[in-house]
């Protein structure tokens, strides 16, 4: 998980100063009952009521109407986290958030996002970072090279699918 990551490197401060985070209810959640830190194996604690509270980072949360019809919307064998989900949900639905880009490092949402229309929003870490000019060493699955393999085969996927 992306927000997870973040502490883990440590930039988490440095990331929402510089941009405007909106995240899903369900993936604040999420991050406040992680497992151990890949690197480590410590538990992190990530308690996001700080950064919540103080106008930090924004919190919203889809309708119950709007979750089930992204489910609705995919083929029955594209299973993607309730986090994701949500973020789909709102990014699909919220005029208000048009311009937001959605940081993800799952495979199976990117491929929701191209299946649904919104793929062209997806961004990798490892851009968000750079834009910024914060350079850190990342998984794969965070890389701009990776994001571009899965947004290319989504698209492949979604031609094939409709």
């Amino acid at each position: 998980m992306v927000v997870i990551h973040l502490h883990q490197l440590g930039v988490w401060a440095d990331f929402i100063s510089k941009y405007d985070v909106t995240l899903p209810e369900t993936v604040v959640s999420e991050a406040a009952y992680h497992s151990a830190d890949e690197l480590t194996g410590n538990h992190v604690a990530i308690d996001l009521a700080g950064d919540i509270d103080s106008g930090r980072i924004t919190v919203l949360s889809a309708t119950q109407h709007d979750l089930l019809d992204v489910g609705a919307r995919l083929p029955s064998w594209l299973i993607i986290d309730p986090g994701e989900t949500e973020a789909i949900a709102l990014l699909s639905k919220d005029p208000d958030l048009e311009d937001c880009l959605f940081c993800t490092a799952d495979q199976a949402a990117v491929k929701a996002s191209v299946m649904l229309g919104i793929g062209e929003r997806c961004s990798s870490l490892q851009h968000l970072l750079s834009g910024v000019g914060m350079t850190k060493s990342l998984p794969h699955h965070y890389t701009d090279d990776t994001l571009k393999m899965w947004v290319d085969a989504a698209q492949r996927d979604r031609i094939q699918w409709m």
